[in-house]
């Protein structure tokens, strides 16, 4: 037995009382101690270097006992005296109190730990090391609150000053839970985390308000990554990956490509309600295939109930000359609720058919940017209309003033543009280069109005550069000509005009054409009379 004994440890001073029992036929031997709680200690004792977010000291108290195959330690301390600039649920000022509470059991190969920080964070883990391995770390947590904006930079600075053997440690299974998780300008409420590793790859199950699902991992010589989700946030996916990368980064590195394909894993996955920008879709399935410069796209399938999207493609994760590209087709059940479904508003109302796509962009699969995007899109729709009041490209339709067009000719048009313009067709072909959508075939047929449209729309420098030409049409077959010689009084007439001619010939040609030059930025769009025949 030893008493009142002094030393000094990590630069701190302890006293402690030594005593020893036979317990079990086991020699057990008994540590009371007293000393003080600082970032010198934190670092002499578990490796984390804490020195510039660690000040002053607190006093702690604690019992370690040991025997030949086993040892237990418990300590205490308010923390009262030691400050903390780290963020938040660490943070502390040099007054206030916070219980600090910590329980190890370690025998030859395992050890358990439980710790407890204030009110909010809970930690329980094990740690297992056999012959010959690194060590296994089992590891739970619940923390009310973490932000981990205000961590990005902290950890970048401990993980420079930490113990390279703490990073040795692979984690055997991890089960985090955060009450709110904020990142990027993402919050997830009730997010939890359980990670179980495998000699053959890991098992990751992610719940939140934002993203759910499982992700299997399998290693091997042809690994494979299988994800399924029932919440698929990728927005909030991404932040998540922005912040690891800009913590692991290496600033002499450029990690925004891969620069060996050969172990990246082939990708199957099932995700439902997905969210990526302001766009939606109920589900997506797609397989990703290793190939020599990044992945081939086998198979991409878009579904929702108003529509279906079909594709394949080539996605460079390697620099090089030749393009990313993707290419498909689209089939609508009802366009414009599908453009409602992917955040695009009030731009066609109803509506049927097809848009068929081939896309391509030099370099990597996340250089996609409108002023390099290449291709073509085509497209035919059917039985719907252009509303009259959109956003965007869409108003261009009735800056050439059709009100103005319709009173010329002596007729109402407020009942018929109510709903915007209405389509029986509308196609076209529409050619992409850098920043620019080309066209010269498009054209609008509706009961009341055609429109031929060639020319130039610019989606980078958001400007607009057509000529639109626009036949008026009654009842899809009747002449406004006849109607605009006297008003609607004269319907009888016209009607009895149309049937002579109809009879005299196959086809009923309208002469009357009215031609626009549309022009100038989208905030600005001008329109100019270029010519009118009759």
């Amino acid at each position: 037995m030893l008493k009142n004994a002094r030393a000094v440890i990590y630069g701190q001073p302890v006293n402690f009382n030594i005593n020893s029992k036979l317990n079990r036929k086991k020699t057990v031997t008994t540590i009371d101690f007293e000393s003080w709680l600082s970032a010198e200690v934190v670092k002499g004792l578990a490796g984390i270097d804490l020195d510039g977010f660690m000040h002053g000291r607190a006093p702690l108290s604690g019992e370690y006992s040991f025997d030949d195959n086993a040892s237990n330690l418990v300590v205490h301390s308010d923390l009262q005296g030691l400050s903390s600039s780290l963020p938040a649920p660490f943070n502390k000022s040099i007054d206030s109190k916070v219980v600090l509470y910590l329980h190890e059991k370690k025998n030859n190969q395992d050890q358990i730990i439980n710790l407890k920080y204030g009110d909010q964070v809970k930690l329980n883990g094990g740690f297992t090391t056999k012959k010959g391995q690194d060590g296994l770390l089992s590891l739970q947590s619940h923390i009310d609150t973490l932000n981990l904006n205000n961590w990005e930079k902290v950890i970048q600075k401990l993980l420079s000053k930490t113990d390279k053997s703490v990073s040795k440690v692979a984690f055997d299974s991890l089960n985090l839970n955060v009450k709110k998780l904020i990142i990027g300008e993402k919050t997830l409420d009730s997010a939890s985390v359980k990670l179980n590793q495998k000699k053959t790859g890991f098992n990751v199950d992610v719940k939140s308000s934002a993203l759910a699902g499982t992700a299997q991992y399998k290693s091997g010589k042809n690994p494979e990554l299988d994800l399924i989700a029932s919440k698929t946030d990728l927005n909030t996916a991404k932040a998540i990956f922005d912040w690891y990368q800009s913590i692991f980064k290496d600033k002499n590195k450029d990690l925004s490509f891969v620069k060996n394909t050969k172990n990246l894993p082939k990708i199957i996955a099932k995700l439902n309600n997905v969210l990526y920008e302001n766009y939606r879709f109920q589900s997506a399935e797609l397989s990703l295939v290793p190939s020599t410069y990044g992945y081939h796209l086998d198979s991409l399938k878009l579904t929702d109930p108003n529509y279906t999207v079909d594709a394949v493609g080539e996605l460079n994760l390697i620099k090089r000359k030749n393009p990313s590209f993707i290419k498909g087709e689209a089939h609508f059940k009802d366009v414009g609720k599908s453009l409602d479904s992917l955040g695009i508003h009030n731009l066609i109302g109803g509506g049927k058919g097809s848009v068929s796509f081939d896309l391509e962009w030099p370099g990597l699969v996340t250089a996609v940017k409108p002023s390099t995007l290449l291709g073509r899109i085509q497209m035919n729709l059917t039985g719907g209309h252009i509303t009259k009041v959109n956003p965007g490209l869409i108003s261009l339709i009735n800056v050439f003033n059709v009100d103005s067009f319709w009173q010329r000719i002596k007729f109402d048009s407020t009942g018929i543009l109510q709903k915007g313009l209405a389509f029986s067709e509308l196609t076209g072909l529409f050619s992409i280069f850098h920043g620019n959508l080309f066209t010269n075939d498009t054209v609008v047929k509706g009961p009341d109005l055609q429109l031929s449209i060639g020319g130039r729309v610019g989606f980078v420098k958001k400007n607009v550069d057509l000529l639109v030409g626009a036949v008026p049409q009654v009842s899809g077959s009747i002449p406004v000509i006849a109607l605009a010689a006297g008003g609607l009084s004269f319907a009888p007439i016209a009607g009895a005009l149309w049937l002579f001619e109809k009879a005299v010939s196959s086809e009923v040609s309208n002469p009357l054409v009215f031609q626009y030059h549309v022009y100038g930025p989208w905030s600005d769009v001008q329109t100019k009379a270029v010519n009118t025949r009759k």
